[in-house]
């Protein structure tokens, strides 16, 4: 359990300038991963940003309702990932799932979805 909490402190520390906007999540990425749900009402670009630590990488991908897989992306943990994208009405699921070898079980992430135009151009 304190692997899990250090994990977690240096996760919200790398995202300490995200907005948590439209919605997130954060958790153990190992078993299963981590997930959350959540509507968006209207067609905009928004960021996806995502950080892990304690795995080699972690997948995350955003499905719709009827668990259509809309996007995917592979990202190494270590690194803040972000990402515009175009989202659509709906509901969405949104996962982060550790990838690779030699993941521990206390392997951790968080997520967020923000409207893109709550960051300054010099945001992640």
């Amino acid at each position: 359990m304190a692997e899990i909490n250090r994990n977690m402190a240096t996760l919200e520390m790398a995202m300490v300038e995200v907005p948590f906007g439209l919605a997130g999540a954060a958790g153990g990425i190992s078993d299963g991963g981590l997930a959350f749900t959540t509507n968006v009402t209207g067609t905009a670009t928004h960021k996806v940003t995502a950080a892990c630590i304690g795995a080699p990488g972690a997948k995350l991908s955003i499905s719709s309702a009827s668990s259509n897989t809309l996007l995917e992306f592979t990202t190494p943990c270590g690194e803040l990932f972000s990402r515009d994208v175009e989202l659509r009405p709906g509901t969405l699921i949104v996962r982060l799932v550790a990838v690779g070898d030699g993941y521990l079980q206390a392997a951790s992430g968080v997520m967020r979805i923000n409207e893109a135009a709550a960051f300054p151009s010099s945001q992640p």
